[in-house]
């Protein structure tokens, strides 16, 4: 690893992240004690006003309490009490991910930066017995700032004395990831603990493989419907959207075939590893435009494979006649959220609860543009 490509530091979310997510079978438990539809105890507690003044300090946790207890049904303070105690008592630290931690102790800088009511590090020193593993904890309502504000990423950098470059962050939340992608750090949207480590792995050991990318062959076209196939079981995290229309063979070769599309595979030793698409909609009038699509391999992310083939299909478009790409993204989807912002592409639209999972479960889309072959 190059010296100026070092990692240094690496800065784990609190809650959703080291604190592992409650269980479905937990979820659907309150929400059934307390007669709330299934999310919404959520919902009241970091979704409204009240979390959003808590997280920097402008109120106290008692307050916080007061003001969101009767929206749970909770009318005195006994009740208010018992919920809080009863409720975060079933909390776990995400042993896996705080073992794999441990072990990196002394070789990088670890700290801890979460939005939060001001009592994190008493959390992880007296109830997690884990406060010794952290260089540095930034507890937002202590200082004041909330993610995805640049200045509490900025506060996080000074304080460890790492460049955005030299840090790797990892977050639940897109926005959060995101912004911190956008400042320069590297950003790890964390979904499972499988996958964290594998990407947090590619990261710290900046080993890529050997990639080259090809016009695809009959011979791909089942390795591409598998990859596809993977993508849209992932529930609209990690694709950009176009992509998982094709889960088959069949839809494949169909997409190769047509000479108005720009399909690109990248191979590494001889295996699809990744997939790109720019599709040109028709009417004719319109082919200037191209929608972007692309899926990467999960054991081949992070690796630059996606940032570096959706590169080159941006300089085969023009000759193409393109002039404008699009790309539809699930609003939550911080990674390739990152990665179009990173090369230049700008968010012009956002379509609310517009589209459905497999889950069954709508979600908001993010429309970015970037024009090409302009100097």
């Amino acid at each position: 690893m190059s010296a100026e490509r070092a990692i240094k530091a690496i800065i784990f979310d609190f809650g959703g992240v080291l604190l592992g997510k409650r269980s479905e079978e937990e979820r659907r438990y309150w929400a059934e004690r307390l007669g709330l539809e299934r999310g919404r105890i959520g919902d009241v507690l970091f979704g409204g006003e009240e979390w959003s003044l808590a997280k920097v300090g402008a109120i106290s946790k008692e307050e916080f309490w007061q003001r969101v207890g009767p929206k749970l049904g909770l009318h005195t303070a006994e009740e208010i009490a018992q919920f809080r105690q009863e409720y975060f008592a079933g909390e776990r630290m995400d042993q896996q991910l705080v073992d794999w931690a441990r072990q990196l102790k002394g070789k990088y800088k670890l700290a801890v930066l979460s939005n939060a009511s001001g009592d994190v590090e008493d959390l992880l020193r007296d109830r997690f017995g884990i406060g010794d593993l952290f260089d540095l904890v930034v507890d937002s309502a202590r200082v004041g700032v909330a993610k995805p504000e640049r200045a509490i990423y900025e506060l996080a950098l000074e304080r460890l004395d790492v460049a955005p470059h030299e840090a790797v962050f990892v977050d639940d939340l897109a926005e959060n990831v995101t912004a911190a992608a956008t400042m320069g750090l590297r950003a790890v949207h964390h979904l499972n603990t499988e996958s964290t480590l594998h990407q947090l792995h590619a990261l710290l050991e900046d080993t890529r493989p050997e990639f080259a990318f090809a016009i695809p062959m009959p011979e791909d076209y089942s390795a591409m419907a598998a990859l596809c196939r993977g993508v849209a079981s992932e529930f609209w995290w990690s694709p950009v959207l176009v992509l998982a229309q094709y889960p088959s063979e069949l839809e494949i070769a169909a997409l190769c075939s047509d000479e108005e599309y720009i399909v690109r595979v990248a191979r590494v030793s001889g295996q699809v590893v990744a997939i790109a698409l720019l599709l040109q909609p028709s009417p004719a009038p319109l082919h200037h435009t191209a929608e972007l699509s692309l899926a990467v391999a999960p054991e081949y992310r992070r690796y630059g494979i996606g940032r570096a083939l959706v590169e080159y299909l941006l300089d085969l478009a023009p000759a193409s006649g393109i002039e404008l790409v699009r790309a539809w993204v699930c609003a939550a989807n911080g990674p390739s959220r990152a990665l179009l912002e990173g090369l230049g592409f700008e968010c012009g639209a956002r379509l609310g609860d517009e589209l459905r999972r497999p889950d069954g479960r709508n979600f908001d889309v993010l429309i970015y543009h970037r024009f090409v072959g302009h100097a």
